[in-house]
């Protein structure tokens, strides 16, 4: 600091000492100007205790600003940001809304990265998803009838075929060639103008509702893939708790086994710590045997063998929501692909009015005859040549009911398809905050048992063991927290699967990026 040049090392010295002796100080304050350091010379010892101050001051001002958060270091490092009173003025404002900003954008981001995060969790899942993408039959037959109705476009957009119509007059008054005899006309017919665009516009809507209807179904089969892979994960999990509770009701057994050795427990204790051994053994085969009618669901999903090894997950733990409730509800409305088959049917039924319009209007057509010089009465004279006649004709829709009928058709479809987007939105809102209770409902059991239950139930355990070891605690009593202990596993990891299937129904009806991730047509 400048203050600190200011004040030389020595005047500092013979400051703290306490001997302000004149003579010494000038001379010192003399050679110190000699050496070119840029110090005062009306610095007196009281001058120099209030620079010492002055410095003081300055450095522990900079020791709080060390300490404050680096946004409210820039602000208060830019003049003029703050008024006398102490209020923040229009560009601290400013400031302050553009740093909120660009945190909601990086929790935005963190949030999408958690979301990839959490799809990733589980690869072995989403390379099944990508094989159901590939190989599910209901998937590949509504592929393909969105491609047939595309190819539709192409039919419904053309002209008619022209008309060719051939006369041979088989009795002329005079022959003289054979080709003279055969009159050729060639007529095309027209729409009206704008029809023939207005029914690839229809084809193409119908193609379009198709498609929507393909992804809707995809997002659908993807829930079903992942709800029965986190129910053959969970039986495994189950199994697995069902497997180290036998390791600890082995343990339990030993000690019984020393109790009754020295003659300080009955033979019932033993007998019943067997039989909990085999519930756990039959209870283990009922999960397997449970596994296989899942697996061959899984496994019919994707199209494969009924007995394919399906690889389930290590762990589950807790799913977070990828966005709010009301992100969710507002993804909702843009982005299930049920409301964009509703839209390309509204354009379909549009167009179908425009249809029944323009029918309406009259068609006309063209035509060109060509005859030849022995045809008909032309062969009377012998000295005409090929005649050429052009051709006009107009289709004249004096029948309106058929037009008008057809126009109403498509206006009550319409009216029914907005009932059917009310209906549709008040059934995916129900079905979004019953997922979402769920969701909040198992995220609570989870905590509970986390938290609370489970830790509690081991400790309770540890100490009837230890009270059991000592003979003042009753087996029962031992055998009995041992089978809550195992209810209360089996509990958190149910709770976990459905806190995970609750935020795959929500995900199936809020978002769309599975569907761009695993297109059905690219294979």
């Amino acid at each position: 600091m400048k203050v600190c040049n200011r004040i030389p090392e020595s005047t500092r010295v013979i400051r703290r000492t306490g001997n302000y002796q004149p003579g010494l100080l000038w001379f010192i304050l003399l050679i110190v100007a000699m050496t070119g350091l840029p110090v005062q010379a009306q610095d007196r010892p009281e001058d120099l205790d209030r620079q010492d101050q002055y410095v003081q001051t300055e450095l522990q001002d900079q020791g709080d600003q060390r300490n404050q958060p680096d946004d409210q270091v820039q602000l208060d490092a830019q003049p003029g940001l703050q008024d006398q009173d102490g209020q923040k003025s229009q560009p601290v404002q400013h400031i302050q809304q553009d740093q909120k900003e660009l945190q909601n954008e990086q929790f935005q981001q963190v949030q999408r990265d958690q979301q990839v995060r959490d799809r990733t969790a589980h690869p072995q899942l989403e390379e099944y998803l990508r094989i159901a993408a590939e190989e599910n039959p209901e998937l590949r037959a509504l592929w393909h009838r969105y491609r047939s109705e595309q190819e539709k476009v192409g039919q419904v957009g053309t002209l008619p075929d022209p008309e060719v119509s051939i006369g041979y007059d088989f009795n002329p008054m005079m022959s003289e060639t054979v080709l003279g005899r055969f009159s050729v006309s060639a007529m095309q017919m027209f729409p009206w103008f704008g029809t023939l665009e207005s029914r690839r516009e229809m084809q193409r809507a119908s193609s379009e509702a198709d498609l929507q209807q393909l992804n809707s179904r995809q997002l659908d089969l993807y829930r079903d893939i992942q709800s029965v892979w986190f129910d053959l994960s969970e039986l495994q999990r189950q199994i697995d708790i069902a497997n180290k509770t036998i390791d600890l009701v082995r343990e339990l057994e030993f000690l019984v086994e020393i109790r009754y050795e020295t003659a300080r427990t009955g033979q019932a204790d033993l007998l019943r710590i067997q039989m909990e051994e085999q519930r756990l053994q039959t209870m283990i085969a009922n999960l397997e045997d449970k596994k296989n009618p899942v697996r061959v669901r899984f496994n019919a999903l994707l199209n494969r063998e009924s007995d394919a090894e399906v690889q389930t997950a290590d762990e589950i733990g807790l799913r977070p929501l990828p966005f709010t409730e009301e992100e969710l509800k507002t993804r909702l409305m843009e982005q299930n692909p049920q409301f964009d088959r509703l839209d390309a049917r509204a354009r379909m039924l549009q167009e179908q009015q425009n249809q029944a319009r323009l029918q309406g209007r009259p068609g006309f057509g063209l035509g060109l005859e060509v005859m030849g010089r022995d045809f008909g009465p032309m062969s009377m004279n012998p000295e005409m040549n090929e005649s050429f006649f052009g051709m006009a004709t107009i289709r004249v829709p004096i029948y309106r009911s058929r037009y008008s009928a057809q126009y109403r058709q498509a206006t009550e479809q319409l009216q029914g398809l907005d009932y059917e987007r009310i209906h549709t939105e008040n059934r995916l809102l129900t079905d979004l905050e019953e997922a979402l209770e769920r969701f909040r409902e198992s995220e609570r059991s989870v905590q509970l048992l986390d938290v609370e239950l489970i830790p509690r139930a081991e400790q309770a355990y540890e100490i009837l063991g230890d009270g059991y070891a000592a003979g003042n605690v009753r087996f029962d009593e031992v055998l009995q927290l041992q089978r809550e202990l195992l209810n209360l596993e089996l509990e958190r990891i149910e709770a976990l699967v459905r806190q995970n299937k609750a935020v795959i129904t929500i995900e199936s009806i809020t978002e769309n990026e599975r569907i761009a991730e695993n297109p059905v047509g690219s294979y």
